[in-house]
């Protein structure tokens, strides 16, 4: 029995995790789409269910303690978006360098996310610095998802010849 496109677009999501650390070649928009919906549902339950049982304990240095591990958590998803959009960059015949502004951000704003919520009391210009990384990250972020809805180069380019659609 033929696999429907459905389940053809589910195992090219779940495909890009097997190309975690192979920051080469390309992706094309199903590829990537797939698993950018895939990878955000994960994260995001990654990072809700040690809140939520954080919350359930009722004492706000346990929900912190909870919030940080999902956090992390969540972190550890940002790991194969950056080789998955990096193939997608690739795809339309940009560098993968365009990722690392938003590795920068994403960083930056993890540690000061650690700092604001771990400190007694916030420290104002601290938390100024954090919402324009925030900013900047947003954009940065709106421009990724613009050259990812691009199509890719039909044709090979510099990156590698063209991916068949699922």
């Amino acid at each position: 029995m033929a696999e429907s496109e459905l389940g053809q677009m589910i195992r090219a999501g779940f495909a890009e995790y097997r190309r975690t650390f192979d920051y080469g070649g390309r992706s094309n928009r199903t590829q990537f789409w797939t698993f950018a919906v895939i990878n955000i549902g994960l994260a995001q339950a990654a990072m809700a269910i040690p809140m939520m049982i954080g919350f359930a304990q009722g004492d706000p240095r346990v929900i912190f303690d909870y919030a940080i591990g999902g956090f992390l958590a969540m972190l550890l998803f940002a790991v194969p978006y950056f080789s998955a959009i990096t193939r997608r960059l690739h795809d339309s015949g940009r560098s993968g360098w365009w990722v690392i502004p938003q590795a920068v951000l994403l960083g930056t704003g993890t540690l000061g996310f650690l700092k604001i919520f771990g400190a007694a009391a916030v420290d104002d210009s601290l938390f100024a610095l954090m919402f324009l990384n925030n900013i900047v990250y947003l954009g940065w972020v709106a421009l990724l998802i613009f050259f990812a809805v691009l199509p890719g180069d039909k044709n090979s380019n510099s990156f590698g010849d063209p991916v068949a659609s699922p």
